[in-house]
């Protein structure tokens, strides 16, 4: 199967134009708190698992470990997130401030998704779900060094 150039870009520029849209619709909504798009997202996942290790949000995010650690730290200090460690394995969670984004930014992500799908018929939809969860499945089990010959 031959990948065209137009299929290439169109993921790009889906991925791209949808993450620009998220954080311009969570800074209109949400106001000035100091939230960036990577905030965000360690929020959500730390919200969609309380105690979660920092290793865990590694693997959710795919943000290195030093970026991670610098985030969590940042919102511990904005008061979005507690750690409760005990001994070196972190343990983290939102605080009542952090549920409360989090709580609204899972608002904003179906109001999001919502606009993204608009115009498209519930057979579409199925389809394109079908599609992505293919595609889904084959990001989980490739190994990269077989793929690309490492």
């Amino acid at each position: 199967m031959e990948i065209s150039k137009d299929l290439f870009t169109k993921f790009n520029n889906i991925s791209r134009k949808s993450s620009r849209h998220i954080v311009e619709l969570i800074n209109t909504r949400m106001g000035d708190r100091n939230l960036r798009r990577y905030h965000i997202t360690v929020i959500s996942v730390i919200g969609s698992e309380p105690g979660i290790s920092q290793r865990t949000v590694i693997d959710r995010t795919l943000y290195n470990k030093a970026r991670v650690s610098i985030i969590t730290a940042e919102l511990i200090e904005m008061g979005y997130v507690v750690n409760s460690s005990s001994s070196k394995i972190s343990s983290l969670a939102l605080t009542r401030k952090g549920k409360e984004v989090f709580e609204e930014c899972k608002e904003l992500f179906v109001e999001h998704h919502m606009r993204m799908l608009n115009g498209l018929s519930d057979t579409e939809v199925v389809f394109l779900t079908e599609v992505l969860s293919k595609i889904d499945r084959n990001l989980d089990s490739m190994n990269t060094s077989e793929h690309y010959g490492k």
